[in-house]
């Protein structure tokens, strides 16, 4: 490379000098200034001597003996080099605004080296191009989020208290976010459903809740194209049906209502991704980027069975179960909840209701996930006689627009009880809502004449 590296010299005597005209403020500087920041190595050598001694230890002669193995101290100039950093500080209240341009400098040195390294190798043939993507990008996030440090117990307890004013997302299904108070920033939770029964559906539900109310999200779908998923969002939200957006039959009011919807949700923070490669480093990095990119404060995974692990397993269960790890290690990194669906086993069809051993190969999604809430919905509508539903042993409409949910594992919040959480599925738009009743038929006329009855009112486009 032609160009010098990025370097700060000044800032970098800035701070150092300003640690020796006022040792305890290096409790300030310590946890965003590592030694590696430095680009000079004397003074690299002194931070790193600096951060080990007590800042009651700040003194020429306990400086000069820790430097003089090996000639540092004479070679870096002795009294008249410590005495020059002192000089060069035009103010020490602002060491740390010196120790973010030293920062600053490094974090571009950095770049200029993952620069080179990406054209390194993909000008060989070595590594394939899509893992070098999501080395780069691992690359860069690290790069921004730098290593954690650690916290006292007074910082812990104001996260604590800001997760109950901003880290908390509902869901906008009300006895959902009653019971777990909505999505946890760093928590997995995983919906778990029997094909049909409307998992995608459902996570896209709540993904498009979540942005209704302006706040970004991203959906990784490894099911349906991103076409699929977005044309299942107009028709939710317009509330027709999916098959007659696919087959383009629809009536001349329902192409109305879908015109309409478009123009509302055109604008919805909602990033939609549908990844060639299925590997969980793969979806990793793509979550990674959204998050740099549109500052997403939830992630949602379609689902984790379609997910490989990238890592070679003899078992599919033990595959499973590093894909899980690696969407929590994902969720606590980013501080945001990953939702990451999972099917059931078969058997769950014979039931009237999941349980969490019906988590379909691995229970590692049990012990993992934070969170696993179980979907079920009857496959059709059974009628009496008389054209109602009927209502099984255990209590459950047998009614494929009624769908249960049941809370099966909460780290912080409670599960629920036999009934679970009921719900209503519109089959037209395929989207779930809170549950109310549908309203009781009217009577039946009496002979009488009666006046003609009103035309019924347009229907309103709500939110999802």
């Amino acid at each position: 490379m032609d160009k010098p590296l990025p370097a700060n010299d000044e800032a970098e005597q800035a701070v150092l000098g300003s640690l020796l005209i006022a040792p305890r403020t290096v409790a300030q500087v310590a946890p965003i200034l590592r030694p590696e920041h430095f680009q000079s190595a004397r003074h690299r050598a002194l931070y790193e001597l600096l951060l080990d001694l007590d800042p009651s230890e700040y003194d020429g002669l306990i400086i000069k003996d820790g430097l003089k193995r090996d000639g540092r101290w004479e070679r870096f100039g002795g009294y008249d080099w410590l005495a020059g950093l002192i000089a060069a500080v035009p103010s020490p209240a602002r060491v740390l605004y010196y120790a973010d341009l030293v920062v600053e400098a490094w974090r571009r040195r950095q770049l200029v080296g993952i620069g080179y390294r990406l054209t390194e190798a993909a000008g060989g043939s070595e590594t394939g191009s899509r893992e070098l993507i999501a080395d780069t990008v691992e690359e860069l996030y690290s790069l921004d989020s730098g290593p954690p440090s650690p916290s006292g117990l007074g910082d812990l307890l104001k996260d604590a208290l800001a997760a109950v004013e901003r880290r908390l997302i509902p869901t906008d299904l009300a006895e959902l976010d009653a019971l777990s108070g909505g999505l946890k920033a760093g928590e997995l939770t995983v919906p778990g459903a029997r094909p049909g029964v409307g998992k995608s559906s459902f996570m896209l539900t709540i993904a498009a809740n979540i942005a209704q109310r302006n706040t970004p999200v991203v959906f990784v779908t490894l099911e349906l194209t991103a076409v699929a998923v977005s044309r299942r969002l107009l028709a939710a939200q317009a509330g027709v049906p999916v098959l007659g957006m696919v087959r383009g039959d629809l009536t001349e009011n329902q192409e109305w209502r879908v015109h309409l919807a478009a123009n509302a949700i055109k604008d919805l923070p909602l990033h939609i991704v549908n990844p060639r490669e299925r590997d969980a480093r793969t979806v990793a990095s793509l979550i990674r980027l959204a998050h740099m990119r549109h500052g997403i404060a939830a992630a949602f995974v379609d689902y984790i069975q379609l997910v490989r692990s990238g890592r070679r397993a003899e078992k599919r269960y033990i595959e499973i179960g590093q894909v899980v790890d690696e969407l929590k290690a994902l969720a606590l990194e980013l501080e945001i909840p990953v939702v990451a669906a999972a099917q059931l086993r078969r058997e769950a069809d014979t039931r009237a209701r999941p349980g969490l051993g019906d988590l379909r190969e691995s229970g590692d999604i049990e012990q993992t996930a934070d969170n696993v809430w179980l979907l079920h919905r009857p496959r059709a509508t059974i009628t009496d006689g008389n054209g109602c539903t009927i209502v099984d042993g255990n209590g459950f409409e047998q009614d494929r627009q009624i769908a249960r949910l049941w809370v099966e594992k909460a780290r912080d919040g409670e599960t629920t009880g036999h009934d679970g959480i009921k719900l209503r599925f519109e089959l037209p738009g395929m989207r779930f809502r809170n549950y109310t009743p549908e309203p009781s038929p009217p009577p039946e006329p009496d002979a009488s004449p009666a006046e003609p009855a009103p035309s019924p009112p347009q229907r309103r486009l709500g939110n999802f």
